[in-house]
């Protein structure tokens, strides 16, 4: 099972903003997913995984720890916890 993340949770662990994750997805600049847009709508969807990003940073990355964490921290709001805390 290839295991995916938010685009949330892809900043925070890059160290950078949700903004640069969506636009680096859409330019095709960061191979850790991919970005579809919507047939006739101008929105997109973002496919990240945890492989990919695993692979790319070159580290093994605990993501059941890390969302833990940032719940903790309030990153989450319920609603996001509760869809999360159905997939660990």
């Amino acid at each position: 099972m290839n295991t995916r993340i938010s685009v949330k949770e892809t900043a925070y662990i890059l160290n950078s903003t949700e903004q640069f994750v969506r636009i680096e997805l859409q330019r095709e600049l960061l191979p850790i997913g991919i970005c579809l847009k919507g047939g006739k709508s101008n929105r997109f969807t973002y496919y990240i995984y945890l492989s990919k990003l695993e692979e790319y940073l070159d580290k093994k990355i605990d993501i059941v720890d890390l969302r833990k964490k940032l719940y903790s921290k309030g990153f989450y709001s319920e609603k996001e916890w509760c869809k999360i805390g159905e997939e660990i």
